[in-house]
């Protein structure tokens, strides 16, 4: 049975960082100017062969086993 982990862009005072909900920082920091740029580097990262990924309504939401 898969699991799911949900990730979410949340604003800081220069931009919005990308964190799970197992407080793992997917993009190890790193700043993005908007929440859909944070996302679309979500997309990049986990909608393909290896991960199945996409956007939900709370966020980023990926399949882990």
């Amino acid at each position: 049975m898969s699991k799911n982990l949900i990730i979410k862009a949340v604003k800081f005072e220069n931009g919005f960082k990308l964190i799970a909900n197992n407080g793992d920082e997917p993009c190890e920091g790193r700043l993005f100017d908007t929440r859909k740029k944070a996302y679309e580097a979500c997309d990049f990262m986990y909608n393909n062969l290896t991960w199945q990924g996409r956007k939900v309504k709370s966020g980023y939401r990926i399949k882990i086993d």
